[in-house]
């Protein structure tokens, strides 16, 4: 079959409920940017959308919590659907576990170019350019282990091609085995390309990084078909950016070098990021004096306000958010060996480190950290567990050093 050449826009996870998080302070010029990063971040990818007059726009999922979002996130969406209706731009949403259609409010109905999904039905369309057939869509709306039925994605028997619209973590082999051209995939925030050798799978990833947690750049993707094969183009959406840099410093005297080298760090990433205002989360690494004077209580803390003073009030802003210091290689040995507090704990920890089996119970000590819940903070496995166990053995040598030494 002779496929003709489209565009469109492949998009999901605005999570337009959910603030930015990472920051124990929100400087007064950054609050209106940080309150509005969700929408606007949303927003341009509509512009976007609209700006490239693509034939239609898939909308993957976890767009918002309507539990959580108030009023602000419905009307948002419809009058976003109302600007792509004006430009006869088609909409097909995949309805994840926190978009259920029995939510939506009666009061703001959407209009009539947009198509959601929901769980539990595997569903056609096709999408036609001047009458002529142009794309075949199959979507499911889950994000339910075992929730999807893969079988009943199969290729269109004349050729057309075929795309998929789903959520989740899927097996790539299984989905090359449908033998489909594209697998359009919600769930993951970050951007992710897979070609196999019958298909594209693709996750086009979150609009806009939330935390630390989520750095560099997010958006969405315009993917281009010609001749039955697609290509995903991302193009950034945020509004602001999280970046978190390592940076050995072993090489450094003196902690007026540090700023410096800090300052030529963050220029760089303020230019790469093309005029974007950054939140920054700096890992210092080493074993040196520097690195055990920055480790002292309090030790980081004129060198992060010299970093915000010069850098985080200016617009773009580089808002230094934490200083955090990892000590390369292991403590003294002898340390582990002493009869001290200091040594007592070290040896339980290390305990801890070499018999992996060992439940770690946090339970009872998060129970009132409010957002902790999961399995993963309360025993964590892993590299998460030896990550922690290091911590907790630097913790207690900053707290315990200074006793040893007044005795």
């Amino acid at each position: 079959m002779n496929h003709r050449a489209f565009r469109f826009l492949q998009a999901g996870d605005f999570h337009l409920e959910a603030p930015m998080t990472g920051l124990a302070e929100i400087p007064d010029h950054l609050v209106d940017l940080l309150i509005d990063a969700p929408y606007a971040s949303a927003a341009r990818a509509f512009e976007t959308a609209l700006a490239e007059e693509v034939e239609f726009v898939l909308l993957a999922g976890d767009l918002l919590d309507l539990k959580r979002c108030g009023p602000r996130g419905p009307v948002f969406l419809r009058d976003q659907f109302a600007r792509l209706a004006a430009a006869e731009i088609p909409v097909f949403w995949i309805l994840s576990s926190i978009e259920s259609l029995q939510w939506w409010p009666e009061a703001v109905p959407l209009p009539s170019n947009v198509h959601r999904f929901a769980a539990g039905r595997v569903e056609e369309r096709v999408v036609s350019r001047r009458g002529e057939p142009l794309v075949r869509l199959i979507a499911c709306g889950t994000d339910e282990p075992g929730g999807l039925r893969i079988n009943e994605f199969s290729p269109d028997r004349t050729g057309l091609f075929t795309l998929a619209l789903v959520r989740g973590t899927l097996d790539r082999e299984l989905l090359a085995q449908r033998q489909l051209h594209y697998w359009a995939l919600g769930g993951p925030h970050r951007w992710t390309i897979e070609p196999t050798a019958t298909a594209v799978v693709h996750v086009a990833g979150a609009a806009q990084g939330r935390g630390p947690h989520e750095p560099g750049a997010h958006g969405v993707s315009l993917v281009h078909v010609d001749d039955g094969t697609a290509q995903p183009m991302f193009v950034a959406t945020d509004v602001v950016r999280w970046e978190t840099p390592r940076l050995e410093i072993d090489d450094l005297a003196s902690v007026e070098e540090l700023d410096e080298r800090l300052g030529e760090t963050a220029n760089r990433l303020l230019e790469e990021a093309g005029g974007l205002d950054l939140l920054i989360r700096w890992t210092l690494a080493g074993r040196g004096a520097l690195v055990d004077q920055l480790r002292r209580p309090g030790g980081c803390e004129s060198l992060l306000e010299s970093l915000r003073d010069s850098l985080g009030r200016q617009r773009p802003a580089v808002w230094s958010a934490a200083i955090e210091i990892e000590r390369l290689g292991g403590l003294p040995a002898e340390w582990y060996e002493e009869q001290s507090f200091r040594g007592d704990v070290l040896r339980l920890l290390r305990h801890w480190e070499v018999n992996g089996d060992l439940p770690l119970d946090l339970a009872d000590y998060l129970r009132d950290c409010a957002g902790i819940d999961d399995f993963a903070a309360t025993d964590p496995i892993g590299q998460q567990r030896e990550v922690l166990l290091r911590r907790a053995a630097l913790t207690a040598v900053d707290l315990l050093s200074d006793q040893e030494r007044r005795k």
